[in-house]
């Protein structure tokens, strides 16, 4: 019978069960206190450590993917090894999960499983000791699910393992050690990749037999790179100093990433620890001179600064040691381009041409790739798989004994299957979120003579060897190049897609060129033109191919062109593949920009820095001429071998200031993954396409006696698409050549052309067709039109609906990305009443709702082109007498002789002072080239009219003193120039003004119609900006103000902010007024007096409307639900007057809420200020108040 005490022991244990609840099961605490809180940082889905190690540690999938579940670990999985055993005490040692996290064990794991990884956690501190504890006694008890079958009072040992202290290795008594001295890795989370530069300074030749190397805890990699035999001297990184791959903030280190374009492999590890011995017999050689470059990377992922350090030592071989000299295998394959958020396999075959012994074998890749497999191609062997990786950041180490032997004509096919997970296009590059695809390994090579392998078919040797190692990365199904082309050539499709099939180039169909012509003549075959980089291409055939790539080798094209000749069959052995072994290139041609235009303006691009394996799409606006009005009748624009396209854009009427970007800036149209980015193409809604060249070289002409008017200073948006398939950056050029005309020759002034429906919505998985109508309400002829939506259109069509075209279809295209730009020459004119319909099929394949808009989330319909009115003339502007055909008559009839001739006429004391007179039997005669009676402006060699053109605009004292008011800092370092003129009378108006300045810019002439009338009608004068004076405080009322705020050059800004009255009592106002600084375009005051008090926002606080990238911030906008008008408006100065007998309530502690839009388009910021009176009513007069509403 229990005693009382141990009664009682029971009753509070049995009541602490019952209060309480049960005691949690131990797999329970293993998530709580182990996993939550050590491991799901890492291991948790989507992330790139759960994407290689294939575990997810979060509650809902821990124990499923551990109980029984083989690891992902090539080297574990060999072993026998389980996840987590459920077998008791036989499984503790055959769970990878306490492989790894034992610390106790730290140097029989790395000693005896060197290729099980890192200890975990990766970067961080080891389990607490108690912590392992508790997990050994669980796997001892069968690892359940359920049930408390450990102790979790072990949990308050936090004690943990402390490894011992670093130690190098010892120095070999024959051989070489390197020693990457001891750095930083910075703390959470961060990544150290570095390079260190040893010379060696051997003299002669050495030959490794092992090479052995050991490295600090949290390393990711470790390679030796040699530099290749051809690097330049000023490539050579610095001896023995630390180069960083990427800076402070992530930016890749520009000059390190140029020396990484020189090395070859030597040797490298993805583990802790190597210990790598050739075979016997065998050494690598290290030629003399030949220094090696160090790369490690860490990842360090605790709270703390961690150490990085290695060595390595290299065993020398005596010459008795070894007969055979290894050579490094480097197999690489950069021509990837993964679509995002989907699977693809990649595949290149390598070929032989020597007997070759394959001893070593390992794999590169970054964190997409999912099989990394290498198999034999042609041979006895051909398809056996001979290696495979599963693991793209440890992969297997493969020492083939015996060695793998292929023959001449055999070799190896890599295929690589990756899974983007990322929303953007993956490609081949340097940086870890660009994709690689590289075998290393070493192997000798010897002349021993064999009998010749089976020849393959030569088509077979294209596709293969040619075609998809160099072409399909842009000419596979689905590709934007691919649309734009036409032509897939991958798959089993690719000689259908070719044989006989007609170009999709127009110039090349019209000179009826084949895609693959049989008749044996190369120069027949588009395809042979488009490779043929010992042939001019001419312009209209487009780029070369490969584009942004490496040419094809000598070897490659001799190949190709005897294939030609025998008349490219699908079957059989036509061309000798020993061709293929001249490797050496073409000789490649410098790019020369376009010759200056003779009457226009030319623009140039330069170095545009591509990164290997990129695309990169640049904007750039420029100012076509900031003083001459520019009759455009065509446009030429030429591009480096690099080049994809080239667009010109214009900016229609209407756009507005803060919407036109920086000039003479670029802008990244894409993101770093391929996808467009917004902020490049923000000026996109406002833009009038003026010429779309997808080739090297393309002109595009206006039809005769047409121009597009572009006024002095407007401005062009430059599209510039350039890409990259080689190892090294390349530089991107561009010259654009803007041809104009004169105006007297120009009959013609075309316009912008914009037809768009935007009720738009496309409902999920369905097909759409929506139809829209367009009555014509004047008469035109169109000479240019092109289409515009996004990627749910399958179809656009434009069809003229009545008169005398009825039913004749103006376009018809598929492809959304590169529509074909429909040119009609003759123009097709079409009278006032036609009707132009769109119609266009979408189909949208995603689960939401698709709208209008003008980025990729949204759809479009708009049809643009280019035309010109039918219609006659209009009338000229009132006042303006263009009746005579001179443009000195003009300046006669319309300034002179209204502006001028009350005082410099015969006999006027104005004319005898100043000598002038400008009546028009006098007045050219008085002013050509004539020294002024000024003395001061003849001293300065001034003229009263220059006739050299532009250059006598400012050595005219006509314009002089015309322009005087415009420019009064020239007068006033001028006294002695006199006044400005008309004297007493207002200036001369702005289009005055322009007017006489192209006509002197024209050289004066006193005959000939030199400068378009139209200048004429702009009837505004210009005023000079007043210094700001701020309002006088009103005598009965209060004044608030803001002052200092600042408004960076070249950017506008909008705020709103909340002022409070010194006021303690309710107010009843008569008048508001407000007055803003120069750079305000409108000021607006609300009432905030339905907001509750306590919602309001603080005091005096600015809030800026936008942020940085133009979006709205949404938190400073809740007040605009209350505000009620007061005042202001789109100016600078208002009053707002209460009518007579009323008085405007501003209840006691409501305050005011002030909107503002500054507008800066100086080169230097500005302080902008705003000052608002609040006038009193007189209450003596008992104002009936009114209050304003929302």
């Amino acid at each position: 019978m229990p005693s009382r005490k141990s009664f009682s022991v029971l009753f509070m244990f049995v009541l602490t069960q019952s209060i309480f609840g049960q005691q949690r099961a131990t797999w329970q605490v293993i998530q709580q206190e182990i996993f939550d809180k050590e491991c799901i940082s890492c291991h948790v889905a989507g992330s790139p450590f759960a994407r290689q190690s294939g575990l997810v540690l979060t509650a809902d999938s821990a124990y499923s993917q551990l109980a029984d579940v083989p690891p992902k670990n090539d080297a574990a999985r060999a072993d026998g090894l389980l996840r987590v055993g459920t077998e008791g005490l036989p499984s503790l040692y055959k769970s990878f999960l306490w492989e790894k996290v034992n610390a106790q064990d730290q140097e029989h794991y790395y000693d005896d499983h060197p290729y099980y990884g890192s200890l975990m956690p990766l970067g961080g501190k080891f389990l607490t000791n108690g912590q392992l504890e508790l997990i050994r006694r669980w796997i001892i008890a069968g690892a359940p699910e359920t049930g408390v079958v450990a102790d979790e009072s072990v949990l308050a040992d936090t004690s943990r393992y402390t490894p011992p202290e670093f130690a190098p290795l010892e120095v070999p008594k024959n051989g070489i050690q390197l020693h990457l001295n001891e750095f930083d890795v910075w703390a959470t989370g961060e990544n150290r990749e570095v390079f260190y530069y040893d010379p060696l300074n051997n003299s002669e030749d050495v030959f490794i037999k092992r090479i052995e190397s050991t490295m600090r805890p949290g390393s990711h990699h470790f390679i030796l790179y040699m530099f290749r035999d051809d690097t330049p001297a000023d490539r050579l990184p610095q001896p023995f100093t630390l180069r960083d791959v990427r800076d402070s903030t992530g930016t890749p280190v520009r000059e390190t990433l140029r020396t990484m374009e020189y090395h070859t492999f030597f040797a490298g590890t993805q583990w802790p620890y190597l210990n790598y011995h050739f075979p016997p017999g065998i050494a690598l050689r290290l030629p003399a001179g030949k220094g090696l470059d160090m790369n490690a990377h860490y990842v360090n992922s605790t709270g703390a600064t961690i150490p990085g350090e290695v060595y390595t030592n290299l065993y020398f071989a005596e010459p008795d040691e070894y007969e055979e000299v290894a050579d490094i295998l480097f197999l690489d394959n950069r021509d990837i381009v993964l679509p995002p958020q989907q699977e693809t396999v990649v595949e290149k075959t390598f070929t032989f041409h020597r007997n070759t012994n394959i001893f070593m074998l390992v794999s590169h890749a970054h964190e997409t790739m999912k099989e990394f497999s290498v198999y034999v191609a042609g041979g006895e062997r051909d398809g056996e798989l001979v290696y495979i990786s599963y693991d793209w950041e440890h992969p297997p180490i493969l020492n083939l004994d015996p060695p793998l032997k292929l023959k001449p004509g055999e070799g190896l096919r890599l295929q690589t299957t990756y899974f983007n997970f990322h929303d953007e296009t993956v490609r081949y590059g340097l940086s870890d979120t660009d994709e690689m695809m590289i075998l290393f390994g070493y192997y000798t090579q010897n002349e021993v003579t064999v009998d010749p392998p089976k020849q393959r078919d030569s088509w077979a040797v294209i596709q293969t060897d040619i075609f998809n190692n160099k072409c399909i990365s842009c000419h596979s199904d689905g590709s934007s190049y691919a649309r734009q082309s036409g032509l897939v050539l991958s798959g089993d499709s690719a000689y259908a897609n070719l044989m006989g099939r007609p170009a999709k180039n127009k110039q090349a169909a019209a000179d009826g060129l084949l895609r693959l012509a049989a008749d044996g003549v190369p120069e027949h075959s588009f395809l042979w033109k488009k490779i043929n980089t010992a042939a001019p291409l001419q312009p209209e055939f487009g780029q070369m191919m490969p584009l942004g790539g490496t040419s094809l080798t000598n070897g490659e094209l001799a190949f190709i062109r005897e294939w030609l000749q025998a008349g490219a069959p699908e079957t059989g052995a036509v061309a000798d593949s020993v061709a293929l072994q001249d490797t050496s290139l073409p000789a490649a041609t410098a790019y020369t920009p376009l010759p200056a235009p003779q009457s226009g303006v030319q623009i140039v691009v330069e170095n545009v820095a591509v990164q290997p394996g990129q695309d990169r799409e640049v904007l750039v606006r420029k100012v076509l001429s900031e003083t001459d009005t520019l009759y455009l009748t065509g446009i030429e624009s030429k591009l480096s071998s690099n080049g994809r396209h080239a667009r010109v854009f214009a900016f229609r009427d209407g756009t507005p200031a803060d919407s036109l970007p920086a000039l003479d800036q670029l802008r990244d149209g894409l993101l770093p993954g391929g996808q467009p980015d917004g902020q490049g193409f923000a000026a996109e809604p406002w833009y009038a396409l003026l010429h779309p060249a997808l080739a090297p070289q393309q002109r595009w002409e206006l039809p005769d006696s047409v121009a597009i008017k572009l006024p002095p200073g407007a401005s062009v948006d430059l599209d510039l698409f350039f890409a990259n398939r080689k190892s090294n950056e390349s530089q991107g050029r561009a010259s654009i050549n803007f041809y104009s005309e004169r105006k007297d020759r120009i009959a013609h002034i075309a316009d912008f052309l914009s037809l768009e429906n935007r009720e738009i919505s496309l409902p999920p998985n369905a097909v759409t067709v929506l139809e829209k109508y367009f009555a014509l309400s004047e008469a035109m002829a169109v000479f240019r039109l092109w289409p515009q939506a996004h990627s749910a259109m399958r179809r656009f069509t434009a069809t003229v609906r009545g008169g005398a075209h009825d039913g004749f279809v103006l376009l018809d295209e598929d492809d959304w990305e590169y529509p074909e730009v429909v040119d009609f020459d003759p123009p097709l004119e079409l009278a006032a009443g036609d009707t132009i319909a769109l119609r266009v099929e979408y189909e949208n394949t995603g689960s939401e709702t698709i709208g209008y808009g003008v980025r990729g989330e949204g759809e479009m319909m708009r049809l643009l082109g280019l035309f010109y009115p039918l219609a006659a003339p209009s009338d000229p502007p009132a006042g303006v007498d263009t009746t005579l055909v001179s443009t000195f008559e003009l300046i006669q009839k319309n300034i002179f002789d209204t502006n001028c001739t009350v005082c410099h006429v015969a006999g006027n004391t104005f004319a005898e002072q100043s000598g002038l007179i400008l009546t028009a039997d006098r007045a050219y005669a008085e002013l050509l080239d004539v020294p002024p009676k000024n003395a001061a402006a003849a001293a300065d060699s001034l003229v009263r009219l220059g006739s050299r053109g532009a250059a006598s605009v400012a050595q005219s004292f006509l314009w002089l003193k015309v322009n005087a008011h415009r420019e009064p800092e020239l007068f006033a370092a001028n006294p002695d120039y006199g006044a400005g003129m008309p004297l007493g009378l207002p200036p001369l108006t702005n289009g005055q003004l322009e007017f006489l300045r192209q006509w002197i810019i024209a050289g004066a002439p006193d005959s000939g119609a030199v400068v378009d009338t139209l200048l004429l009608a702009d009837t505004t004068r210009y005023v000079a900006d007043a210094p700001f004076v701020p309002p006088a405080v009103p005598e009965n009322g209060v004044q608030l103000a803001l002052t200092g705020l600042q408004v960076q050059p070249e950017k506008n800004r909008e705020i709103l902010t909340y002022l409070l009255p010194a006021s303690d009592s309710e107010m009843l106002l008569n008048k508001i007024e407000i007055a803003a600084t120069a750079k305000a375009r409108q000021v607006e005051l609300f009432s905030l007096q339905s907001m509750p008090e306590t919602s309001r926002p603080p005091v005096g606080f600015i809030r800026d409307v936008r942020d940085a990238r133009g979006k709205y911030i949404t938190a400073n906008l809740q007040p605009a639900l209350f505000q009620a008008y007061l005042a202001g408006g789109a100016y600078d100065h208002s009053v707002m007057i209460v009518p007579e007998g009323y008085g405007l309530r501003l209840p006691e502690n409501a305050g005011v809420e002030l909107y503002a839009f500054f507008e800066n388009a100086g080169t230097e910021a500005a302080s902008e200020a705003v000052y608002i009176n609040l006038n009193f009513a007189d209450e003596t007069q008992n104002p009936l108040p009114v209050d304003a509403v929302v």
